[in-house]
């Protein structure tokens, strides 16, 4: 298991198995968990919001749907939210940790819980477009047009994306957080990387601090674990000490 695991790590595959440590292999299970990535049934999703579209009120700018989402909290009836353009920021409270950016196509709101929309705060980019339905019309109309097997994908994709965020910060050190959020940030391609600044990455997505954090990838640099130019990771190099 562990073989076939350094095996589809390029940057690891020099590492005999038999020098790993358990925290490694640890570390290795995490590391495939964030490369295999939640799977987005990208057909499933486009025929729920094709068949929502048109039957709610139509939102075009970010701040309208800002407003509307902070409105529901005080409001009896619960909506569902079809995003059919543009892509949507996930926060921890009302200015938090950022949890994870997601492109369009996307529905919001079918688990049908308050604890969510009163736990983070979503917020979209200015080309998005939003679809506001009440949740028993949006419900309905999955059922009308035979849609609860795409349903059910997509929940089942959603519930991916937790485990994957657990995976990442339900850590028992910041270093390991920090070593993961650099690995996620490695498997985007070059040219989006390049545009990426390392520290406002992981500062966006974790509670370390920013003097912290700095130490630590200077650290990782300086050891040949990271190649890091202006700022931007090019690539990780080999297997992350075990402790910092």
């Amino acid at each position: 298991m562990y073989i076939s695991i350094i095996l589809t790590l390029h940057s690891y595959s020099h590492i005999p198995i038999n020098r790993l440590t358990i925290d490694d292999i640890k570390m290795l299970d995490n590391i495939k968990l964030m490369k295999l990535k939640a799977e987005k049934p990208l057909e499933s999703i486009w025929r729920i919001v094709n068949a929502l579209t048109g039957k709610g009120t139509k939102h075009l700018e970010h701040e309208e749907f800002i407003f509307n989402h902070y409105n529901e909290r005080n409001e009896s009836e619960h909506y569902v939210y079809v995003v059919s353009s543009g892509s949507i920021q996930l926060y921890q409270g009302e200015g938090g940790l950022l949890v994870g950016v997601s492109d369009a196509p996307l529905v919001l709101g079918l688990l049908k819980s308050k604890y969510t929309f009163n736990a983070y705060t979503f917020e979209l980019d200015s080309n998005s477009v939003i679809e506001r339905i009440p949740y028993e019309t949006a419900i309905s109309i999955i059922k009308h047009d035979d849609l609860l097997d795409d349903l059910l994908a997509y929940l089942a994709f959603i519930s991916d994306c937790h485990t994957y965020r657990e995976t990442v910060f339900i850590q028992d050190s910041t270093y390991k957080v920090l070593c993961l959020l650099l690995m996620e940030l490695s498997y985007k391609p070059l040219e989006e990387r390049l545009k990426i600044s390392v520290i406002a990455y992981i500062m966006k997505r974790s509670s370390m601090s920013r003097s912290g954090a700095l130490r630590m990838l200077s650290a990782l640099r300086e050891g040949g674990y990271i190649d890091m130019q202006k700022g931007k990771l090019i690539n990780v190099c080999k297997l992350f000490p075990d402790n910092f």
